[in-house]
C-alpha cells in the first residue's frame, strides 16, 4: 500500500467522526450514495450481500483482474503470462463471483459468449502498448490513501497502474467500453483519476503527475486507446466540495430510495428496498 500524508485544506471546522467500521471514504461509496442513499445503507452500513450481480459488472472486473495479473508479473520482474493464463484468471474471477451470487445476463448474452469476447480483448491487449508500459512500474492495483479535507475521513482507493518515466509519474486507469472514448468523455469521467493523482503526488516529491485512461473496447475486433487527462485544481476542489456535502448527508443517516430504471433494473437490493419502511 502506498500511504501518503497529503496535506488537507485549511479550515477552522473540526473533522467529522468516521463511521464505526470505516475510517475512510471511497469514490465508489460517494457515487453510490449520490445515486441512491438507501443502496449505500444496504451496502456500506448494513453490509448486505446483493441477491444478483450484473454480467457487465462481473465481465469488467474479471477482465480487469486478468490485466492486473499480467502487469503484476512485470512489476515483479517475471516473464509475463500469455492469453491462456490470462483467460484462466478471467474464468476464476467469474466462477468466484458466481459462487457468491447469481449473475444476471442481458438478453442475447451468456457466459460462453462473454468468455469469447474476453479472449479477443485480452489478445488485443497483449498486442498493444498497454501491455508494456514504458518506464518503471511502481504499483499495480495499489492502495492509495490520504487526506482531502479536515471535514472528511481519509480518502482511500486503488490505482490500477502507477509507473515512472524520466518525465512524469503516471497514474493509469483501465476501462472497458463499448466504443472508443472522446477526449471530452475522458474529461467528464476524470474525477476519480484526478483524486488519485492528488493522493500520489508526494510519492516522488516534485515529479510532474500524468493522468491517463487506458480504454479497451468490446468490439468484435477490439481496439485500445490511451487518453491523457490534464490535472485540474478547480475540478479537484469541486470534488472536495461534493465529498464534504455527501459525507455530511451520510452522517445525518438520511437514507431513502431513488427509484429509476437505471438504478433499479439491475440492483441486487430490490427485495430489501421493497421491504423498507423508512
Amino acid at each position: 500500500m502506498i500511504r501518503l500524508a497529503v496535506p488537507s485544506q485549511a479550515t477552522n471546522s473540526k473533522p467529522l467522526a468516521a463511521p464505526v467500521q470505516r475510517d475512510y471514504l471511497s469514490y465508489s461509496a460517494v457515487r453510490t450514495f449520490q445515486s441512491c442513499p438507501l443502496k449505500y445503507k444496504f451496502r456500506y452500513v448494513d453490509q448486505l450481500p446483493e441477491a444478483v450481480v450484473s454480467a457487465s459488472l462481473v465481465f469488467g472486473s474479471a477482465l480487469h483482474a486478468a490485466v492486473e495479473h499480467h502487469l503484476r508479473f512485470q512489476l515483479e520482474g517475471e516473464t509475463a503470462p500469455g492469453v491462456p493464463q490470462l483467460l484462466q484468471v478471467y474464468r476464476d474471477h467469474v466462477h468466484a463471483a458466481q459462487s457468491q451470487q447469481p449473475i444476471k445476463y442481458p438478453r442475447g448474452e451468456d457466459a460462453a459468449a462473454l468468455e469469447e469476447q474476453a479472449a479477443r480483448m485480452l489478445t488485443t491487449y497483449l498486442q498493444s502498448e498497454l501491455a508494456t508500459p514504458v518506464g518503471r512500474i511502481l504499483g499495480v492495483e495499489e492502495q492509495v490513501r490520504g487526506g482531502l479535507s479536515p471535514r472528511l475521513p481519509e480518502i482511500m482507493g486503488y490505482a490500477d497502474l502507477i509507473f515512472e518515466t524520466d518525465e512524469a509519474l503516471t497514474v493509469r486507469d483501465f476501462k472497458t467500453a463499448k466504443a472508443k472514448w472522446s477526449l471530452e468523455q475522458a474529461n467528464e469521467q476524470s474525477d476519480q483519476l484526478l483524486l488519485y493523482g492528488h493522493l500520489v503526488r508526494d510519492l516522488i516529491p516534485g515529479k510532474p503527475i500524468r493522468l491517463q485512461f487506458a480504454i479497451l473496447t468490446k468490439h468484435k475486433t477490439p481496439q485500445t486507446q490511451v487518453l491523457d487527462v490534464q490535472p485540474s485544481m478547480q475540478r479537484l476542489q469541486r470534488t472536495r466540495r461534493i465529498f464534504e456535502s455527501v459525507w455530511k448527508a451520510i452522517q445525518s443517516h438520511n437514507y431513502y430510495p431513488v427509484p429509476s430504471p437505471l438504478n433499479c433494473s439491475g440492483c441486487g437490493y430490490r427485495k430489501q428496498c421493497a421491504a423498507w419502511k423508512g
